[in-house]
């Protein structure tokens, strides 16, 4: 009988070893889930940054290209203007060397 109350004692005391170790693995396993959560909440807000960060460098993209269009035709524009002043510049020489001409003749 004694026998049998010391394999009692030293099957609670196991369990009770059992319980506190499943107690601390609980309790590591609940500060690891928070370190997750917190984790997660932290690449969230990081994500979000990011989204937001893009949005604001796509908006800039749009802008400038808008900006460059804007520049394109203005340039074209300047071009067509300068050939045709060259154009001018031309019959307005020809003018001048006909009425040169003229007078010469005269």
């Amino acid at each position: 009988e004694n026998a049998v109350s010391k394999e009692w004692i030293r099957k609670i005391q196991e369990c009770d070893e059992n319980s506190r170790r499943f107690k601390d693995e609980n309790i590591r396993m609940d500060q690891e889930i928070v370190e997750y959560q917190q984790n997660i909440q932290q690449n969230q807000s990081m994500l979000e940054d990011l989204q937001h960060q893009s949005r604001d460098l796509q908006q800039t993209i749009t802008a400038r290209e808008h900006e460059c269009e804007r520049l394109r035709t203005l340039t074209n524009a300047a071009k067509l203007s300068v050939k045709a002043s060259e154009e001018r510049i031309r019959d307005l020489e020809r003018t001048t060397a006909a009425k040169h001409a003229d007078i010469e003749t005269q």
